[in-house]
């Protein structure tokens, strides 16, 4: 079983580039839709699995 202590800094580790790419999204393309690219990074920020 896993630690609750760890659980915040290793939730924070997991998700900070992918809360970053889809932000950078929000502010880099204002008004206008992103490009493919940055949104297939921004797709595959975050993966599943045993990480």
């Amino acid at each position: 079983m896993a630690d609750p202590a760890t659980a915040p800094p290793r939730y924070e580790e997991r998700m900070r580039p992918y809360v970053a790419l889809n932000q950078a999204l929000a502010t880099e393309s204002r008004g206008q839709g992103a490009s493919e690219e940055p949104l297939t990074r921004a797709k595959n920020a975050l993966t599943l699995g045993d990480a």
